[in-house]
């Protein structure tokens, strides 16, 4: 009988290990810059061209490699971070795996150039598919310097479903920024395709965050600093008056690793409760400094996923802690960690100062065009909740009234249907402004006095990006030099409830913080142009605004979700409610 059981080769072998390791370029430059970090760097300077997928080079002046180490560096499960299993429960290092420069190799043409500070000849080292194909003494500086070139070249499907390069670039910045917020001592820089984004020299903490996210978010940082016979914590959280609607500044590090942790986002969250509205996000870089020994970081390949030995210690601890900075700067009550217990102290803590909800923009003066050319034709909903074709009139047939300002409630021919108000005008502005051409001439409207929007370096090389997929719904941005930028024209018939300069800063925040835009940059645009017109839609609607908006719903295309996935009404069938009673 044929055996069929084999071994596989090592590059095939090395490019599924590769599927896990590297599933990105952002994915290799943080491998890379980790690297970089652990063997000592004072200097790191990463270069990407195509958003990586043509070119990611890293060279830094650290310890270098002998020859020996250089070829062995490829090898899987190679490394020189941990020896024994007892090594694993005191892992500070960034790379301990063993397994990205294999796995890089595995699926890319790579290059690297290494020196001993002591030796005066360095080693080239040329790998492709897993394979040495030279290996010789050269000239080199100290330390190490990496390329790594058509990135997936072996792999096209890999290849094939990477994302746009304003969105691959995107990731890229993600990780530089997460490397060298947990190293401030370390001179950093990146470039990208032959264009300076980010030079970030070596300082403090507080320096390198306003280097990163410019010089204005200095006045809102809160320092925090509290020690515990647990965890230490320091770093900065943001003021409350300065949060955001979209999560883009938070950072947790543990050990100076960056890590995930919606547990810990929320004990944070938790204690500016009263302080914020609910839809707001404080910005924070957080540090916690643990015993690795009650710590797993070696659940994930990425190593951003950490799990705590006590997580509900560590979350009333990070929640007292935040609350005390807060309290340090008269924002809330103070409290103390010299208590009896971890908890007590938090119980007693008193009422937080009141909070005043901003107004509610009030709504646009031309609200009723919003109801004209109601299309009273057949339309198609198959696919809906209804699971057949009916007319506007088959489908609504008497809207009985408004709960809250946020749902109508109507007597349907399946029972009783209930729309929500927000997400049905959503879908209808976004379907309505997608199909009215914008961007083209017609579509932008040039203003007499433009406004200006300041950007940091990061910020900037987003803008630049997304600068043709703006013009295509209706803006024309001007670079006026050093980050600024004019806005010459905005789109026609959107009422922003926020100034335009705003909106470009918001739609950069959301570009940086949401996996969200994996897709069509320009759709995006239009989606976010309408959520911000949403703060001017009238929400207060008379029986007939009423029919007439259920009637615009059902004209269109995907009438039975918001573009961000929220569900625009449901039904309660005749058949349901009798059971109820």
């Amino acid at each position: 009988m044929t055996n069929l059981i084999k071994r596989l080769p090592d590059n095939i072998s090395n490019q599924i290990a590769a599927g896990e390791v590297v599933q990105r370029p952002a994915s290799a430059v943080k491998e890379l810059l980790e690297n970089s970090v652990d063997a000592g760097s004072t200097k790191i300077q990463l270069i990407v061209k195509d958003a990586g997928k043509k070119l990611i080079q890293v060279i830094d002046n650290g310890c270098g490699m002998s020859s020996s180490d250089a070829q062995m560096s490829f090898e899987r499960h190679a490394t020189s971070k941990i020896f024994t299993s007892e090594d694993l429960n005191s892992i500070r290092t960034m790379g301990f795996r063993g397994e990205a420069m294999a796995s890089i190799a595995a699926v890319a043409q790579v290059e690297m150039y290494t020196r001993l500070q002591d030796e005066e000849m360095g080693t080239f080292l040329q790998v492709e598919n897993s394979s040495v194909l030279s290996m010789e003494p050269c000239q080199a500086p100290k330390g190490t310097s990496i390329l790594v070139k058509n990135l997936f070249y072996n792999v096209p499907a890999r290849r094939n479903f990477l994302k746009s390069e304003v969105v691959e670039f995107k990731h890229i910045l993600d990780e530089f920024t997460r490397i060298s917020l947990a190293f401030p001592d370390i001179h950093f820089s990146l470039y990208h395709n032959d264009k300076e984004v980010q030079v970030l020299p070596p300082g403090n903490l507080r320096q390198r965050i306003t280097h990163i996210f410019g010089s204005l978010v200095n006045k809102k940082l809160v320092p925090i600093e509290e020690s515990t016979e647990v965890v230490n914590f320091f770093g900065f959280i943001g003021k409350p008056e300065f949060s955001k609607r979209t999560r883009g500044e938070q950072y947790f590090f543990v050990n100076n690793r960056f890590i995930r942790s919606p547990y810990l986002h929320k004990a944070v969250s938790s204690a500016y409760e009263g302080l914020i509205g609910q839809d707001q996000h404080p910005l924070y870089v957080v540090f916690l400094e643990l015993d690795p020994k009650v710590l797993d970081i070696n659940i994930h390949p990425t190593k951003q996923e950490i799990r705590f030995e006590d997580e509900r210690l560590i979350y009333q601890y990070l929640r007292v802690a935040v609350r005390h900075a807060l309290g340090q700067f008269n924002m809330v009550q103070s409290i103390d960690f010299d208590v009896e217990g971890p908890f007590s102290q938090h119980e007693r803590a008193g009422k937080f100062s009141e909070y005043q909800a901003p107004k509610k923009s009030e709504n646009t003066k031309d609200w009723q065009k919003l109801f004209e050319n109601l299309r009273e034709q057949e339309v198609d909903t198959s696919g809906s909740e209804f699971g057949e074709a009916r007319t506007v009139e088959e489908t609504v047939a008497k809207p009985i009234l408004q709960l809250h300002g946020k749902y109508i409630v109507c007597q349907s021919k399946e029972g009783l249907m209930i729309v929500h108000l927000p997400n049905a005008w959503h879908r209808i502005l976004f379907e309505d402004f997608l199909k009215s051409g914008l961007g083209e001439p017609s579509g932008v409207q040039r203003v007499l006095y433009p406004e200006v929007v300041n950007l940091n370096s990061s910020d900037t090389e987003i803008l630049e990006m997304v600068i043709p997929h703006l013009a295509e719904v209706g803006f024309e941005v001007g670079c006026l030099g050093k980050g600024s930028y004019a806005l010459q024209g905005l789109p026609q018939g959107i009422d922003f409830s926020i100034s335009a300069t705003q909106w470009i800063e918001n739609f950069i925040e959301e570009f940086k913080s949401n996996t969200f835009f994996d897709g069509d940059i320009k759709e995006k645009a239009i989606d976010s142009l309408v959520a911000s017109a949403l703060g001017r839609t009238p929400m207060n609607l008379g029986i007939q605004e009423m029919e007439v908006l259920i009637g615009r719903l059902f004209a269109c295309v995907t009438p039975t979700h918001s573009p961000r996935g929220g569900k625009c009404f449901t039904e309660i069938r005749l058949k349901d409610l009798d059971k109820m009673f």
